[in-house]
């Protein structure tokens, strides 16, 4: 049911989607869900997952305001996963409720 959601939503047209990032499912039942997911979407992730593993992909492009709409990272920036400037990240994005 949800790999057809994530279907739905154009998961084909995405960068990326992760599975049972909280360990939470057996092994099992996450592999049978991926197999569920559109092949157009398991091919955009395994081409973003192949940049970060070689510390090419840019996961933040800019603008990116915070949740107060103060810009935190500037139009035209592009940062990749690497970027020592993501560790000192102390705010909430843009549509998040809560504070820091």
């Amino acid at each position: 049911m949800a790999a057809s959601r994530l279907n739905a939503a154009g998961v084909a047209q995405a960068d990326g989607f992760s599975l049972n990032v909280s360990n939470f499912n057996p092994t099992a039942s996450e592999v049978a869900y991926g197999k569920a997911v559109a092949e157009g979407g398991r091919k955009n992730a395994d081409t973003v997952k192949a940049q970060m593993l070689k510390g090419d992909y840019v996961i933040f492009k800019g603008p990116l305001k915070d949740n107060t709409g103060k810009t935190v990272i500037a139009g035209g920036t592009a940062l990749k996963q690497t970027e020592p400037v993501l560790e000192q990240m102390n705010y909430l994005t843009e549509g998040v409720i809560g504070k820091v």
